[in-house]
Parts: C-alpha cells; sequence; structure tokens
C-alpha cells in the first residue's frame, strides 16, 4: 500500500470544515438608534408662548446605538430634503435662524455607524425677531387729533 500525503488546508478551508458548509454567515447590525427628545436653547424661549424673538435658536439632538451615532439629520418640510449635522459622543447640534416657523414641525433622526435609521421625532420651533408695527388713522407728530373719533364697524358687536 501506498501511503497518502495530505495537502495542506487554507484557512478558508478550515473555517468552513469547523463551522460547516453554508453557517458562515457575516453577522450585521441592523438595530436603528434609539433618539432622544430634542432641546432647544436658549431654554426657555425668550418670547410668550414658546416663541423666541431672538435668533438662532439651537436644536439639541443626542442619541445611542451599539455601533455608535453617525450624524443627525433634521429637514423642515415633510418630504425633506434632510441636511446633515456631525454627531460627536453621540450628540450633535444645529442653529435654526429660520423666521416665521410658526407651527411648523422640524423634524430630526439619527444614523448609526452601520447606515441604520433611527425613527423620526419632531418639534416646532418659533422664531419672529421683528417687531409688530402699530399705525393709527389720524396721528399727527405723536399725538391724536381733537375730531378723531372711534368709530365701530359693522362686525363689532354692539355696546350694551
Amino acid at each position: 500500500m501506498h501511503t497518502r500525503r495530505g495537502r495542506a488546508l487554507t484557512a478558508a478551508a478550515v473555517a468552513t470544515l469547523l463551522m460547516g458548509a453554508g453557517d458562515a454567515r457575516a453577522q450585521t447590525e441592523t438595530t436603528p438608534p434609539v433618539l432622544d427628545v430634542a432641546t432647544l436653547s436658549p431654554t426657555p424661549a425668550t418670547g410668550h408662548n414658546g416663541w423666541y424673538r431672538t435668533s438662532p435658536v439651537t436644536l439639541n439632538m443626542t442619541a445611542s446605538d451599539a455601533s455608535g451615532i453617525d450624524r443627525f439629520e433634521y429637514a423642515f418640510a415633510a418630504a425633506g430634503p434632510w441636511t446633515p449635522v456631525a454627531a460627536v459622543n453621540g450628540a450633535g447640534s444645529v442653529a435654526i435662524s429660520q423666521q416665521g416657523l410658526g407651527n411648523n414641525a422640524v423634524r430630526y433622526r439619527a444614523v448609526d455607524g452601520a447606515g441604520n435609521v433611527s425613527a423620526v421625532r419632531q418639534t416646532s420651533i418659533r422664531i419672529d425677531t421683528v417687531p409688530p408695527a402699530a399705525t393709527w388713522p389720524m396721528i399727527t407728530d405723536g399725538r391724536v387729533g381733537h375730531a378723531t373719533r372711534l368709530i365701530p364697524t359693522r362686525t363689532d358687536p354692539s355696546p350694551s
């Protein structure tokens, strides 16, 4: 009988034998990041009822994920476009200076290192730095003329 000499196996062949054919699958991270509720600064708002009379207002975002947070994204319109914001240690912020957002929602989300996207959250940022202009008919040099009278319009309720 002849003795058979064996061949050297490659590392891939050894891995296939040890793990079984077809069981060597790449494991990918598919869990989306956990996005926290954003905060606005300055806090509290500089005007009444949540309105900011100063600009910009800073949108502060935080999130966590096992593979790390790559970036945050925000959008003003319901269909985007998304604007990226760099993330450092799971936090990111952006200065919002757009006037007249009113009650429009600013949407934001987090993207982790594996490309998974968090659920979208939204907040309302109301900015109005323009003071109202008031006028009154018949004001001359800061004084109301003697002949000026207030005349109710037809939509005014009748006096009781």
